[in-house]
């Protein structure tokens, strides 16, 4: 299994746009992308300009293909103008069994 995070800090101005877009392509992703076998995005409740995606996928290949989809382009082409910071990425591992 891989897992992924993207993290983003977005303008206090633009949250509500952001946050329509930001369902719209969660709903797209859970509902279209079975390969991606989990996909959320957070808010931090201290800060709500802030975000988390987590993501996860069974094998490199459905990595690949979330990463390159043309509904990902679209989506990062309408928040990035509204992103203060990021967005970052970062690859992760579990540790432990699965549960």
């Amino acid at each position: 299994m891989r897992y992924v995070i993207a993290t983003y800090r977005l303008r206090p101005e633009k949250l509500e746009e952001a946050n329509a877009a930001i369902q719209a392509y969660t709903d797209y992703v859970q509902k279209a992308e079975p390969g991606t076998v989990g996909y959320q995005c957070l808010q931090r409740e201290d800060d709500p300009t802030r975000f988390v995606h987590l993501m996860s996928f069974p094998h490199e290949e459905a990595e690949i293909i979330h990463a390159t989809s043309p509904v990902l382009k679209m989506f990062s082409e309408k928040l990035l103008p509204y992103c203060i910071e990021g967005p970052n990425y970062e690859s992760l591992r579990r540790v432990g069994p699965a549960g």
